[in-house]
C-alpha cells in the first residue's frame, strides 16, 4: 500500500456543464477521489452522464441543510439521489451519523454494491479526544467503509 497522501477534489457544481469543466480540472490536478455536492444541483444530474467522465472514484454527498447543505431538500429526494448515484456505479455515498432510518439506507447501499462513509459534522467546537473516541465508537456501529469526523 502507498504511502502517498490522497487528494479528494470537492465539486459544488451547480449543473452538468459545471461539474465536467471541475472534473477535467480535478483530474489535471491528480485528484484521487471526487466528492460531488449534489446539494448545489439545480436539476435533477444524468448520474451516468456523470460516471462517464472519469474513471476516477467518485463520492456522492447530499449534505442536508441543517448540516451546511446548500438547500433545503426533502429527504426522501435526497436519499433517493444518493441511491441514484451508486445505481450509476458512484463508488461512495457520504451520510451524516444522524441520519434517520440509516441502518436500512445502509443496507440498500450495499445491496448495490456502494461503499458507505457514514459523517459527524461540528462547526461549532473541537472534540476532545476523548469525545473523538466516543464518536467513533458509536460511527463503528454502523459498519461502514470510511468514517469522516469534522
Amino acid at each position: 500500500m502507498s504511502n502517498k497522501p490522497k487528494i479528494c477534489v470537492v465539486i459544488p457544481a451547480k449543473n452538468l456543464h459545471e461539474i465536467k469543466i471541475l472534473i477535467s480540472e480535478a483530474c489535471q490536478h491528480q485528484a484521487d477521489i471526487i466528492e460531488l455536492r449534489l446539494d448545489y444541483l439545480e436539476s435533477l444530474p444524468d448520474f451516468s452522464a456523470i460516471r462517464e467522465i472519469t474513471d476516477i472514484p467518485l463520492i456522492a454527498t447530499c449534505r442536508r441543510y441543517d448540516q451546511r447543505g446548500y438547500k433545503k431538500i426533502p429527504e426522501l429526494i435526497r436519499i433517493n439521489l444518493l441511491i441514484n448515484a451508486i445505481r450509476a456505479k458512484f463508488n461512495y455515498i457520504d451520510l451524516e451519523v444522524n441520519t434517520p432510518h440509516l441502518k436500512n439506507i445502509i443496507s440498500k447501499i450495499r445491496h448495490l454494491k456502494g461503499k458507505i462513509i457514514i459523517s459527524k459534522h461540528n462547526f461549532n467546537k473541537v472534540y476532545t479526544k476523548k469525545e473523538l473516541n466516543n464518536k467513533l465508537i458509536y460511527m463503528r456501529t454502523f459498519n461502514a467503509d470510511f468514517y469522516k469526523i469534522i
